[in-house]
């Protein structure tokens, strides 16, 4: 009878160690499997964030802070981005401080490094002030603040590009691309990202409207006190005259320029030999380039073509440019250069989108200015 006693509580206690191995072998599965969920979940967030960026591996790198943060929110996301963006801004700044350019020698490049600093502390500067609104901004508000934030970036971008393009000296030129490379690639990656938000946050399940609303801050520019307004710009014999050279490198970057209600014609002293020398509404200095002529009157000297090819470059393909009711002898478009694969002649519905109330928002912050102004099409 003992030993049938023995045996019933060896084997009770081999079956409740089996059922606690079992559960806690379960226990441990299920924990595995909410770890493995988890950080499937945290990977295809970051891939959702950084789909719309053109270069995805600096994309991925930069969220390496928030990377292993379960609870981090598309906001950590953006805020992440931002924060390794301006650090390599100033990694370019000091690249350019460490490889200076003696004045007595080269004063033209000693001249655009110096010039270079000072825009790319202005990229640092306009990178934390974006990076101060998103953190200031609310997580379903930020669909509100995207003109605003595509303004401040595309002005990072923009500094950047100028300091490069101010540079003629081959070797120096090169070294600070390379230097400058990591900047210039999370600032555009920013752009695309910040233009798709609307995307992006409906992949992190936020609900948000997407707003065009502006602020009072913008200001109106005067002339360059480096251009002396009363020197004549008549060209050299063997050069012409663009009107137009606009720089836009990102597709989704705003701006662009927009002339409405505008006289085109020639100064004084280009008159008498203003059909010797080749004048032209623009041509694209970089791929994305977008310029409207509306409502204005262009006078004579315009070349019947209107548009010209940047040589040596193919961006006449990707280039936007347009033109509405505008008059003169200028405004005749039959003859427009054909190699422009974006060019046509706007309807009123697509030309109200370059106005000043839309493309600059302008009704928000003109007013401020005291500026006379008319927000939409035809002097209204």
């Amino acid at each position: 009878m003992v030993g049938k006693i023995m045996v019933s509580l060896v084997s009770l206690i081999l079956v409740v160690g089996v059922v606690l191995g079992v559960a806690i072998a379960l226990h441990k599965g299920s924990k595995d499997d909410a770890e493995q969920s988890t950080k499937v979940q945290m990977k295809a967030n970051i891939e959702e964030f950084c789909k719309p960026a053109e270069f995805q591996i600096p994309c991925f790198k930069s969220l390496d802070s928030v990377a292993k943060n379960d609870s981090a929110t598309m906001k950590d996301y953006l805020l992440a981005s931002l924060k390794v963006t301006g650090d390599e801004i100033k990694k370019s700044l000091e690249v350019v401080e460490k490889n200076p350019i003696d004045n007595k020698t080269d004063p033209y490049n000693h001249m655009a490094v110096e010039d270079c600093k000072e825009l790319l502390q202005y990229a640092v500067e306009e990178l934390q002030d974006s990076y101060s609104m998103v953190g200031d901004t609310e997580l379903h508000s930020l669909g509100d603040r995207v003109s605003e934030l595509l303004n401040w970036l595309g002005a990072v971008y923009s500094y950047q590009s100028m300091c490069l393009d101010s540079i003629d000296k081959p070797e120096y030129k090169q070294d600070l691309e390379n230097g400058m490379r990591s900047a210039t690639q999370l600032t555009h990656n920013a752009i695309n990202i910040v233009a798709k938000i609307s995307t992006v946050l409906q992949a992190f399940n936020v609900s948000s409207t997407i707003t065009t609303s502006s602020n009072n801050h913008r200001r109106l520019l005067g002339y360059p006190t480096w251009f002396p307004v009363a020197d004549p710009r008549k060209p050299l014999d063997n050069q012409f005259n663009t009107i137009t050279a606009d720089g836009k490198e990102i597709a989704s970057k705003p701006g662009g320029v927009v002339f409405q209600n505008c006289r085109i014609v020639p100064e004084m002293e280009l008159f008498p030999v203003r059909f010797q020398l080749a004048s032209y509404l623009g041509r694209p200095w970089k791929p994305y380039a977008t310029t409207v002529f509306m409502e204005s009157e262009l006078g004579d000297f315009i070349r019947p073509e209107g548009w010209m090819i940047w040589q040596g470059a193919s961006f006449e393909q990707t280039c936007h440019y347009y033109e509405f009711a505008n008059r003169g002898p200028g405004a005749i478009i039959n003859n427009r250069n054909k190699s422009f694969r974006n060019f046509r002649l706007l309807n009123p519905i697509e030309a109200a989108k370059y106005t000043v109330d839309r493309f600059i928002n302008g009704n928000d912050w003109l007013r401020y200015t005291g500026a006379p102004y008319y927000l939409g099409l035809g002097g209204r």
